[in-house]
């Protein structure tokens, strides 16, 4: 299968002499769906791409309270593309195709529902996600040697030894923290204007201050209480501005904020131009982003607040009020995946030139200045080096306090744990003269659906295409035998590549 991938805007056009991608045949021989696919990157190098799923339901607890992860009975199918809650591309992105050439980082996604503690009546709490590498083996005491090679060792300093030596051999580092990521949820709440006394009495000491003291004409209720909270960027801080032709607001919209001729030739939705529309470059689904000619064309004195926020970040009626003067920038939150036209994502895919005119000689490539960043959807803080295998992760308060594959700490906190099973998919790779090199592929998306209690992994592998490889087979090893028989492949690979690539002593 042979495909470009190609951001969301018309790229750059040029005009190259004709390319040939060398041709890979793709076999393989897992009992998983697997895709290959060649693509170029902005420099016109070409790529074999290998990409792979395997997918997991949530199980019961074991006794050190991880839940067990068991293959789902039927493959798991490569998204081909984007799928949207509830299919409305207004309700944000559920699952991006796995058809990236390549990701930088993995991305670590999770689709749930936020619950409270445990017979909590809190209307604010915290739900978190953290990952980390397994803990590595304890580093062993050094054997104790006499100062003086003709003696022996005292007895006590021997047997000491001896204790240090069988504490250590059953001693575990922890392994370093890939994310470590927390947010506050709460109830509904709402943005509402002071009544006008107030407005008016805030207007006298202004006048009367010389506009020294001025006075925010907003407040921000109290959270209620609540048991469940989707969390959603529909719910984070974001939004849009938008007035209708038809809207009776729409004859006190100020003209510097309606649309330009130009602006409404390019808007999105054809068959229903706004007459004026800005929104929150960061999280256009979100809540919070209010700009004051919109509130006052549309004489707003009431409105819902987000009910996701990082901690250090909430959004205030002071914060609301300065981003509503354009003095704030909005901070959304979220754990699932960041929309392509946001920023700052989109601003990864480059410069896009444009051209009025295409010829039929020229052929589509990426921007000069492309990163592939730009392939990675979750929000930086979830996104960390490529995973392998046996890698821990926790969840807080993001599963229902009674399910099964959950567990409740001290605190009342739902804390959801897995460990990714150990295994590895790589590929064997012959070339032309019959040399094979194998090539492991790497966890770079992992998707956790809570409510599904299901847990998706992408594994993917880039090649050059250069020509030195005529044939790709996709191998999966889980046990144990097979595991330690890779890992001496790839061990005497490694030797032999840095003997070839040894200097010539003189």
């Amino acid at each position: 299968m042979e495909m470009m991938l190609i951001p969301i805007q018309s790229p750059e056009k040029v005009n190259q002499p004709e390319l040939t991608i060398p041709t890979l045949l793709f076999e393989n021989r897992t009992d998983y769906a697997a895709l290959h696919f060649d693509t170029l990157d902005q420099h016109r190098s070409a790529f074999h791409i290998i990409v792979t799923k395997i997918a997991y339901q949530l199980k019961l607890c074991d006794a050190k309270g991880f839940s067990t992860l068991e293959e789902i009975d039927n493959p798991a199918e490569l998204n081909t593309e984007d799928h949207y809650y509830e299919d409305d591309f207004t309700k944000g992105v559920q699952a991006e195709s796995d058809l990236a050439p390549y990701k930088p980082f993995c991305d670590v996604i999770v689709n749930a529902l936020a619950y409270p503690p445990k017979k909590s009546t809190a209307s604010r709490f915290s739900v978190g996600i953290r990952v980390e590498k397994p803990d590595l083996p304890a580093p062993l005491p050094k054997r104790p040697a006499p100062l003086n090679p003709l003696q022996s060792l005292s007895p006590a300093v021997f047997e000491e030894w001896q204790k240090e030596l069988a504490v250590a051999k059953n001693s575990r580092l922890p392994g370093e923290i890939l994310i470590d990521k927390t947010l506050e949820v709460c109830g509904e709440r709402w943005f509402i204007k002071w009544a006008w006394p107030v407005r008016l009495c805030m207007s006298v000491i202004r006048i009367c201050t010389l506009g020294i003291l001025v006075f925010n004409p907003w407040r921000l209720t109290r959270a209620k209480k609540c048991d469940v909270v989707p969390v959603r960027y529909n719910l984070a801080q974001g939004g849009e501005c938008r007035i209708e032709l038809i809207d009776k607001a729409a004859k006190r919209v100020g003209k510097k904020y309606r649309l330009t001729d130009e602006q409404r030739s390019a808007h999105p939705d054809k068959d229903n131009v706004p007459i004026a529309h800005e929104a929150c470059l960061t999280n256009p689904l979100g809540q919070g982003f209010l700009l004051r000619w919109f509130l006052e064309a549309k004489r707003i004195a009431r409105f819902r607040a987000p009910q996701i926020d990082y901690p250090k970040h909430a959004l205030t009626s002071y914060k609301f009020w300065q981003q509503a003067n354009g003095k704030n920038t909005l901070i959304p939150a979220g754990l699932g995946f960041l929309g392509r036209a946001w920023t700052p994502r989109r601003e990864l895919v480059g410069q896009v030139k444009m051209k009025p005119v295409w010829s039929e000689e020229e052929f589509p490539v990426l921007p000069e200045n492309f990163d592939f960043r730009y392939w990675n959807g979750a929000p930086a803080d979830q996104q960390c080096t490529h995973l392998s295998a046996e890698e821990r992760f926790t969840l807080t308060n993001l599963s229902h306090p009674d399910s099964a594959h959950s567990q409740t700490d001290a605190n009342g906190n739902t804390l959801l744990q897995f460990r990714l099973p150990r295994q590895s998919f790589f590929v064997m790779a012959i070339g032309a003269e019959g040399q094979v090199e194998i090539h492991p592929l790497l966890i770079d998306t992992v998707t956790i659906d809570v409510e599904a209690a299901r847990v998706d992994l992408v594994w993917r592998l880039c090649l050059p295409a250069d020509g030195s490889i005529d044939q790709a087979r996709l191998m999966h090893a889980k046990d144990s035998e097979q595991l330690k028989r890779l890992q001496e492949l790839l061990i005497l690979e490694a030797q032999e590549l840095n003997v070839s690539n040894a200097p010539l002593s003189s």
